[in-house]
């Protein structure tokens, strides 16, 4: 916007023309740059929306390993280390 209002602007035959050429270049450079924010406010928030959604199945996912832990003790107290500790890292 601004190389076109300084191009315009020394077209123009007045100063009132290439006045108006500037606000409207400032006019512009500003709306762009609060779309861009708009934009970036709206995918933070998205993604903190998505980040929740991911905490709750988390949260999920734990209660219901320590439900079948608590269902099944015995299952678990027979299963190796290495197998305990891929089931743990596979939880994460």
């Amino acid at each position: 916007p601004q190389r076109l209002a300084l191009r315009l602007a020394s077209e123009g035959d007045s100063e009132i023309d290439r006045d108006g050429i500037h606000r409207l270049a400032s006019a512009l450079s500003t709306a762009a740059v609060d779309m861009k924010v708009d934009d970036l406010k709206s995918r933070a928030k998205a993604a903190v929306k998505e980040a929740e959604l991911l905490e709750r199945q988390a949260e999920a996912v734990e209660s219901e390993a320590l439900r079948l832990e608590a269902e099944y003790p015995e299952k678990l107290a027979t299963e190796t280390d290495d197998t305990r500790k891929m089931i743990h890292e596979r939880m994460l």
